[in-house]
């Protein structure tokens, strides 16, 4: 009865299987094997016959690259296991399963480490039998969970172990990183033998009590020799009533012990194991393994096992993992091990499927371990005035998480399967909505019954498989209340929370929903910025107002600085607390003010922040800038975001920089969100000036509309534009693609024109589609576009561009070599005739493919930002060239096109410690000649290159190249080998705000 594939019960059954082992195992450290034999008694406590029973063997994930551990590490954006040497792989072998002393037959499934065996005669209910093997296990290098890391073994899933059968069937699934486990309870009588200095800490309680003498002596002195007579030694290890069975060693550990004595007289032995840079100094962390048992144990319930352990451990899935009364952290961590220890609960004896339920387990625990962080600090600190930025600052770590992603509507809902998330969001809503979901609730319903509810739920599903119908039905019926609002719409959606308290006039509250979840939320009065009276209201869409009278919240006009806050607390999930607050009659001192900071801070929830920060820029023309940033965002994502960046120039005496504005608009179904707004900038370069009417000019030139001069200029440019990020229809796919409409307006004018000189008149102006695909994937990341643009104003081009890019990840994911190709076309050619020289002809030639390398002037909507843009010829800043279109990386004047061109560039990383690396440009272009004549041209240069910062700035030195090359670059007096190489720079990668805004979580 393999139901995986059937729709799921989320109710579990009143009956449940239980699974007894009994384990003796050697770990051999020369060799990193574990040698075993197991035995199980399976007692089939369902009304189902069974005529099969489903193992894991979860060693065998770190087999082969096409284990599904391996592929979700790879879809995670993870290496190191895929070019792993195989020495440092893991397996589980030797296995020879009998029933009942007879030999069985077995195979595995489609999963690697998941096995299926044959029973020859069914099992029938209330039945059981004896399943044994032997088996043997290479133990890998530490990719996860299990493994071995300077001296440390992590053995962990490392035995065969039956899948849950419950209501919904047989449960097997294979071993992942992300995505935890579901195994059945029973107990566990294991034998270990390993050599004797080891310190060995596992599941339950050793049964030598010498060997906890040992560990004493080991909180003294990690020279503190065993006892044992014999180069090894046998421990025991006994524990009833859990699913999972973990142990860890070490030479190098030493110990620190405690004892926690609960309300109910159970007392509960503490220990701690770590190595110490003293050999000396005992590890501290004890007490924080103390305060997890007393909260918890008050919390939820009581602790029922007699030992409590944590060992620090190498860890590469996450901070700390659980297994029962025991478990690894990466750190000596108060946080790390309150949540790991708590994981006793959520998970240990509340033993829901991790798998399928991420929400049941790791979501609950966080609450926990943040609740326990916020009560904690009301314990130490007994004089603290608790006011609402106390009593929110627990959550500050999750709200920020949840922000980043649901303001970019890139969140998913809390109820999803562990493998459905991607690696962002399964810390950002499992780690960090969800524990906010629940303190929402624990407000909502009150502390006294929330902490009741869940001893109820305690008492009645510990030591048992809970679904989640199980708790949702619990949580109803105990508090008598309609909860669908919490588990359809703040667990179960995306929907986003955003009351916004419009005014509080003539003895009534205006509030409006302008979000999407309907949900209850708080309003209080405050007063000098403490809570005085809170009153909850039920959600509702659209505007609503509220009598003072009816919520019965005083309404004294007169009581100085008083104010009237939603969500005062932050107990709910509202994402722009920021229109929360207002005051009696329009007077409001403490909302929404605008505070201006320096450089960047935490989101300040009840006010409107502005940056700034000093800057100083450079260019070859204005020389050097000084001036101010302001911008109001930079993480997380707001609705409104600006940055303003002036900055005066020294060289020509006069304001320049950036501006920027723009909105962001969650998007629905394929549209995942929509941006508009506008970027501008203005800078000093050197250009062509027209006869455009500017009689300041015309005493320079002659007053033929043909006539022109170079001089130094300045550029104008305001673009607007609105981009929609598409949504993919699989989350874990790891595309992106976005589509952006702008319009680029640039205003050229001589230098001392002024602001925004005849712009509406001399301003050429290009209207510009793109689409852009990315795939980042971990081995063959790619990037594919296409852009059109369309000359409307003083300006006539049709140019259309195609790109690809395949990138391949080698040398053990430490280099990448990348082929890119290009294809681009005028769409229809202009002709002009030799006299005319103006605007749109000026464009147009600057907007025509090159075949050589493409320089500064090229760029004629002004997207990078450069140094020397207009320079040429011998200087430094000469030798720059963008990446862009035909994609030559050294510079040659080879002419250009408005017909049309494809190129390859081929880039390869050599595979040695040193930034260097080969890379071979090849045009072919249909390429304008004398007499508007076009002939087909290929021309090549290879060479080697030096990475001096990875996508920002490498140097190319040419070794090779076409005849053509050679020729253009003899005609041009480039004889000299250093006029010959160029470089990219690429400024436009290092802006720290996009940096911060694009960092994966």
């Amino acid at each position: 009865m393999f139901s995986q594939s059937l729709p799921k019960k989320l109710n579990q059954a009143n009956w449940q299987q239980k699974v007894n082992y009994s384990i003796a195992v050697s770990l051999n450290d020369q060799t990193q094997m574990l040698s075993g034999f197991e035995k199980i008694v399976y007692t089939n406590q369902s009304p189902d016959k069974l005529s099969e029973i489903y193992m894991h063997l979860w060693p065998n994930a770190y087999k082969t690259r096409t284990s599904a551990y391996a592929k979700q590490d790879l879809e995670n954006g993870k290496t190191k296991f895929y070019f792993a040497d195989s020495s440092d792989r893991g397996y589980i072998d030797s296995l020879d399963f009998a029933i009942n002393g007879e030999r069985a037959e077995w195979q595995l499934t489609k999963d690697i480490d998941i096995a299926i065996i044959k029973l020859k005669q069914p099992l029938n209910p209330g039945q059981s039998i004896e399943i044994s093997t032997p088996f043997k296990v290479k133990i890998p290098a530490v990719f996860s969970r299990m493994g071995v890391e300077d001296g440390i073994y992590c053995i962990t899933q490392w035995y065969p172990k039956p899948a849950v059968y419950d209501v919904n069937g047989w449960n097997p699934i294979p071993y992942l990183n992300q995505g935890e486990f579901y195994s059945e309870f029973g107990s566990f009588d294991v034998r270990i033998t390993l050599p004797k200095n080891y310190v060995c800490a596992a599941t339950g309680e050793v049964q030598d009590p010498q060997e906890k003498v040992w560990w004493e002596q080991r909180s003294k002195s990690v020279k503190a020799e065993h006892f044992a007579t014999s180069e090894t030694k046998t421990l025991r290890f006994l524990q009833d009533s859990v699913h999972d069975f973990a142990w860890f060693c070490s030479k190098d550990f030493m110990t620190d012990k405690s004892e926690v004595t609960l309300s109910n007289g159970h007392k509960v032995e503490t220990w701690i194991f770590a190595k110490s840079k003293d050999e000396k100094d005992k590890p501290n962390g004890v007490e924080y393994i103390d305060e997890a048992i007393q909260f918890y144990s008050q919390k939820v319930g009581f602790y029922p096992y007699s030992i409590a352990q944590v060992v620090i451990t190498p860890l590469k899935a996450g901070a700390g993992m659980e297994y029962p009364t025991i478990t690894n952290c990466a750190s000596i961590d108060k946080t790390t091990i309150v949540h790991e220890v708590g994981h006793n609960w959520f998970y240990g004896i509340l033993g829901s499927n991790e798998r399928e339920y991420p929400w049941m387990d790791e979501s609950f625990n966080t609450y926990y371990e943040n609740r326990n962080g916020k009560e904690g600090k009301k314990q130490l600190e007994p004089g603290l005035k608790i006011d609402p930025k106390t009593i929110g600052s627990m959550f500050d770590q999750s709200s920020l998480l949840y922000k980043y992603s649901a303001r970019k509507n890139m969140d998913q809902n809390g109820n999803l399967h562990s493998m459905d998330y991607t690696d962002n969001n399964y810390g950002c809503i499992i780690y960090a909505k969800n524990p906010l979901a629940f303190g929402y609730l624990q407000a909502y319903l009150g502390t006294e019954t929330f902490d009741a509810m869940m001893h109820a739920y305690y008492d009645k599903w510990k030591f048992k498989h809970p679904l989640p119908n199980d708790f949702k039905n619990l949580a109803e019926t105990f508090t008598q209340k309609d909860l669908s609002w919490f588990f359809e719409d703040v667990l179960g959606s995306t929907k986003k929370e955003d009351y916004k308290l419009v005014s509080a006039k003539n003895g009534s509250l205006k509030i409006k929903n302008k979000g999407t979840l309907v949900a209850p939320f708080p309003v209080s009065l405050m007063i000098q910025d403490s809570v005085f009276a809170t009153k909850w209201i039920n959600g509702f869409s659209g505007t609503k107002s509220f009598s003072l009278d009816e919520l019965k919240l005083p309404a004294n006009k007169d009581i100085s600085n008083s104010v009237y806050r939603i969500d005062a607390s932050k107990q709910t999930i509202d994402l722009y607390r920021q229109n929360n607050s207002a005051g009696l009659n329009g007077t409001c001192t403490t909302c929404s003010s605008i505070k201006l900071q320096p450089i960047a801070n935490l989101e300040n929830e009840n006010s409107a922040q502005v940056f700034w920060s000093p800057i100083y820029a450079y260019n070859v023309y204005n020389k050097s800038m000084l001036g101010l940033a302001f911008y109001n965002s930079i993480f997380p994502q707001k609705k409104n975001e600006f940055i303003v960046m002036p900055v005066y120039s020294f060289e020509t005496k006069d304001l320049n920089g950036y501006a920027q504005y723009w909105h962001n608009w969650y998007g629905k179904n394929k549209i995942r969100n929509i941006q508009a707004g506008f970027k501008s900038a203005r800078f000093a370069t050197v250009g062509n000036i027209f006869n455009s009417g500017d009689p300041i000019i015309m005493t320079f030139i002659d007053s033929s509309p043909s006539a022109s001069y170079t001089t130094a200029s300045t550029y104008e440019k305001f673009a607007p534009f609105v981009t929609l990020k598409l949504q993919p229809s699989n989350r874990r796919s790891n595309i992106d693609q976005e589509i952006q409409v702008r319009y680029v307006m640039i205003n050229e004018q001589a230098k001392d024109r002024g602001y925004f000189y005849q712009f509406a008149k001399d301003y050429y102006g290009v209207a510009n589609i793109n689409y852009l695909y990315k795939r980042n994937d971990a081995l063959y990341p790619c990037l594919f576009s296409l852009d059109y643009q369309a000359g409307l104003h003083n300006s006539s081009l049709n140019r259309f561009g195609a790109e690809f890019k395949q990138s391949l990840e080698y040398s053990k994911g430490k280099k990448q070599a990348s082929i890119r190709l290009f294809a681009g076309a005028f769409l229809n050619k202009q002709s002009f005739s030799n006299s005319t020289q103006n605007i749109s002809r000026n464009v147009y030639e600057r907007a025509m493919f090159t075949s050589g390398g493409t320089m500064g002037i090229n760029d004629y909507l002004y997207d990078q930002s450069m140094i020397g843009r207009a320079e040429n010829g011998a200087g430094f800043w000469g030798h720059q060239v963008l990446n862009r279109d035909a994609g030559f990386r050294n510079f040659v004047n080879l002419g250009n096109t408005d017909s049309w061109i494809t190129a390859a560039n081929i880039t390869i990383p050599l595979p040695i410690p040193v930034p260097i690396g080969v890379y071979t440009d090849v045009s072919i272009c249909n390429q304008y000649m004398a007499s508007n004549k076009y002939e087909i041209k290929t021309n090549y240069v290879g060479g080697v290159y030096v990475q001096i910062v990875k996508d920002v700035a490498y140097w190319y030195v040419p070794l090779v190249q076409s005849k053509a090359v050679s020729d253009a670059w003899g005609l041009n007096s480039n004889d000299n080998f250093f006029r010959h190489t160029s470089f990219i720079f690429n400024l436009n990668k290092i802006n720290p705000i996009s940096i911060i805004r694009d960092l994966k979580l």
